[in-house]
């Protein structure tokens, strides 16, 4: 049986995240300048790319399960994935 503490959702910082160089920021105004991640390596980044896409994958994947239960017209929802995993690997803001 879980305990309280195993069954509270925790939720990430208020998004969206920006990559700024090897930095990812909150950028909505409660949390401006709060640091999220600080990427290094070689990859550096394409890291923070994906780290700042973090909030909209997981708003657009959790929109996407929605509307595959409720069995509703899929392709808005494909063209918003797609806006996000552009986002995700640097293509795009």
């Amino acid at each position: 049986m879980a305990t309280a503490i195993e069954t509270v959702r925790r939720l990430p910082t208020i998004g969206p995240w920006l990559a700024k160089g090897d930095q990812v920021e909150a950028a909505a105004d409660a949390n401006d300048g709060y640091f999220v991640a600080v990427t290094h390596g070689s990859d550096w980044q394409a890291n923070a790319s994906l780290i700042a896409a973090a909030p909209e994958l997981l708003d657009r994947l959790e929109n996407l399960v929605i509307a595959i239960g409720m069995g509703w017209d899929l392709e808005a929802m494909v063209g918003c994935a797609k806006s996000a995993i552009a986002k995700a690997r640097g293509e795009s803001s």
